[in-house]
């Protein structure tokens, strides 16, 4: 399914509303309700440069590819619930293998917006017909977190 010159717009346009939406629930979600992403602390280190480099492939394109890229085959309602139930649920059960991100995968807040990050990512997908925007969304969201909050290092 090519898209059309015309459709570029179209979806950078619901890119930068999924984004708007995304980090706008993110921080009244994080201010007033529950605090997931750790204490406000922008920075450009190193550190930080090179786990955003990372998130580029871990987890942004590699998750996308697993909970997304069947929905550019299948692009039906119950496929694109499962995909988002799964990409949600996977996140807790990390936990198992990182324990030491057990506290960030298990909050609830977190949970809510790693939902409505593939939520989002669904309907990029779905939108374009491409992954790149829900890959470059999602690392955009981490790379956010990454420099403004930390990230990674607040589990630790």
């Amino acid at each position: 399914m090519g898209e059309r010159r015309e459709d570029h717009p179209r979806v950078g346009l619901a890119f930068v509303l999924c984004l708007c939406g995304f980090v706008g629930l993110v921080l009244l979600l994080n201010q007033y309700v529950v605090p997931f992403l750790g204490p406000f602390d922008p920075a450009v280190t190193g550190t930080r440069l090179r786990w955003v480099a990372i998130a580029l492939f871990v987890p942004a394109t590699v998750e996308e590819l697993i909970f997304r890229a069947p929905l550019l085959r299948h692009p039906r309602p119950a496929a694109m619930i499962l995909s988002l139930t799964a990409f949600v649920m996977w996140h807790p059960l990390q936990a198992l293998f990182r324990p030491g991100f057990a506290a960030i995968f298990t909050n609830w807040g977190f949970l809510f917006a790693a939902c409505a990050l593939g939520a989002c990512a669904t309907v990029l997908t779905i939108y374009s017909h491409r992954l790149w925007p829900a890959i470059i969304f999602h690392w955009a969201a981490i790379a956010g977190w990454i420099l403004l909050y930390g990230g990674p290092a607040i589990a630790q």
